[in-house]
This record gives C-alpha cells, sequence and structure tokens, in this order.
C-alpha cells in the first residue's frame, strides 16, 4: 500500500458539501492550464531511481509555525499542515506561479486559487502515480512540535509544497477551538489572513447582492464557511547523506487564500 495522498490530508476530511464546490472550482482552472501547455507534464525520473538504487539518499527536515505575536511569547507551531516532496518540474512551478500572479486580477480569481494549487498538485501527483514512480511521492505532515521529515529522497532537485488550512465559519471565526489546524479567535492574526479573511467575506456580501438585485428564483447556494489556506512552495537539492533543513513561518509564506465551503440554499 503506497503513500496516503495528500489530496486527502489537504482536502479537509469528513465535510462531503465542502469537497464538492472545491472539486469544481479547481477542476474548470486546473483543466484550463493542464490544456494550456498542451501536454502532461513530463519529469525523467531515472536519475531519481538511480541515485536510490546506489544508495546516494538525503533527507528534507523542518518547521513549520506561525510567529510569536510578542517578544516573551512563543512560536506556535501549524499542527497537521500536509507537506510533500516531489521531482521537480519545471512546467508544475509555471502553473502555481500563474495561479498565485492571476489571483490578483480579481475577487473570482482569488476565490478560486487556493482549490486550484491543490487541483495542479494532485495531477502532478497522479501522474508519478500512473508512471509508477509512486516512490518519488513523499509526503509528511507536521506534528505538535511544529516539525517534519522527509527522509530517503534521491540525491537530486526537489519540490517541496506544504499547504495548511483553518476551517472559518460564515461568521469569520474557527468552527472548532480544538481542531489541531485552528487558532484561537482571540489571537492576532497576521496581515496574509487578515486580507483573506476580508476577501472571502467580500465575496460572500457581493454574490448574496448580485443574486437579490437579479431576482434569481432558481436553486442557488449560500457560502456556509471556508478554509484559510497558507501555502509554501520551496525548491530544494537533496545531496547524498545529508539533511536539508527548512524554516516556514506564516509571514514568509508563498500564497495566502481561501477555500469556499457552500451549501444548498435551502430559502429558494
Amino acid at each position: 500500500m503506497g503513500p496516503q495522498s495528500l489530496a486527502d490530508q489537504a482536502g479537509g476530511a469528513g465535510d462531503s458539501r465542502a469537497m464538492i464546490p472545491r472539486g469544481l472550482a479547481a477542476g474548470v482552472l486546473a483543466a484550463t492550464l493542464v490544456a494550456s501547455s498542451g501536454q502532461a507534464v513530463e519529469v525523467d525520473t531515472a536519475p531519481y531511481r538511480a541515485a536510490a538504487a546506489s544508495g546516494s539518499v538525503g533527507a528534507v527536515t523542518g518547521r513549520i509555525y506561525e510567529e510569536r505575536k510578542k517578544p516573551q511569547a512563543a512560536d506556535q507551531p501549524l499542527v497537521g499542515t500536509a507537506v510533500i516532496a516531489v521531482p521537480k518540474s519545471a512546467d508544475v512551478m509555471r502553473k502555481l506561479e500563474e495561479i498565485k500572479q492571476t489571483s490578483r486580477n480579481s475577487m473570482d480569481s482569488f476565490r478560486t486559487a487556493g482549490p486550484s494549487i491543490v487541483a495542479v498538485r494532485r495531477a502532478y501527483e497522479k501522474e508519478l502515480w500512473d508512471s509508477g514512480a509512486v516512490d518519488l511521492v513523499k509526503t509528511a505532515t507536521v506534528d505538535a512540535d511544529g516539525r517534519f521529515v522527509l527522509g530517503d529522497l534521491p540525491a537530486g532537485d526537489w519540490l517541496l509544497i506544504a499547504i495548511h488550512t483553518v476551517k472559518i465559519d460564515a461568521r469569520g471565526e474557527p468552527k472548532a477551538k480544538g481542531h489541531p489546524n485552528s487558532h484561537s479567535s482571540a489571537s492576532p492574526e497576521t496581515s496574509a489572513n487578515a486580507n483573506a479573511n476580508a476577501g472571502a467575506n467580500a465575496h460572500a456580501n457581493t454574490t448574496t447582492g448580485t443574486q437579490k438585485k437579479r431576482n434569481v428564483y432558481a436553486p442557488g447556494t449560500r457560502m456556509t464557511g471556508y478554509q484559510r489556506m497558507t501555502v509554501w512552495v520551496r525548491e530544494v537539492t537533496v545531496a547524498n547523506g545529508r539533511s536539508e533543513n527548512l524554516e516556514l513561518s506564516d509571514r514568509g509564506a508563498w500564497f495566502s487564500g481561501v477555500v469556499e465551503e457552500t451549501a444548498p440554499d435551502a430559502g429558494r
């Protein structure tokens, strides 16, 4: 049995209502990105296999955390963050950068960016699995101390993607204080997370107002909450017998956005 797909880890298990809209939103943009490339992502896995066969392996370790708010306070580990390492792909990086850049163009682009990042990663992961390179999809989960370890990586260039999500209800507060990926509603937020919250709420208000003005009677949806998403992307070169260490904080995130959760609007 192979390693667990990060499609499940980063998607927020147990909420079927959330999975449907995320899949649709991600699928539309991801399909567009794949079509624009004209072909599937192709990476030569032979050098990685040769390195593994010769015992030329290393590791990537790290810490993922929310920076302390006061000098005397402690950094807060972002427990449960899903981490994946895959062979470096210029095409995957191009697609991710495109999503990141276009997310600033409009509210709709911002809204679909998070699910699209996950969709691109899933597509590449599936391609590796389908090609028989399941052993080159390495996964880890951040522990209670905020640390992760990706061991036995064949020497070569790798792409590391880490995703942390916090479930937020429609009022803009964490759904469950006891959730390992949630923060107390009283704790201050970083500017990136604050912008993500504001963007999601603004979109919800705009959508509701537009529907009322158009007097739409067809069955619709309403936003029940969302996931605040933080993404880190790093290119790492692994050398034989060496361990590369990464320090990833919320302030140094590669992308901060949202993943909306909706349900059928019973009032329509």
